[in-house]
């Protein structure tokens, strides 16, 4: 069975003045972050209820088209 999960995150840069990165930029880096995360987490094994009977393994991390913010 699959099951999508939507993750929303805050994107901005640490000092506007220094770093003027663009939309796809900002999204590109949040999909590398939370695949980064999520692959992590895989591999220590994700904390849940089920933990003992489910296994959860990443499918895919994209970015989402729907409304943002």
């Amino acid at each position: 069975m699959r099951v999508q999960v939507l993750v929303t995150v805050e994107v901005e840069t640490c000092d506007p003045n220094d770093f003027k990165g663009s939309t796809g930029e900002f999204q590109a880096a949040a999909i590398e972050a939370i695949n980064h995360a999520v692959l992590y987490g895989e591999g220590e094994g994700f904390v849940h209820e089920l933990a003992e009977v489910v296994s959860i393994q990443l499918v895919n991390v994209e970015h989402y088209e729907g409304n943002e913010g």
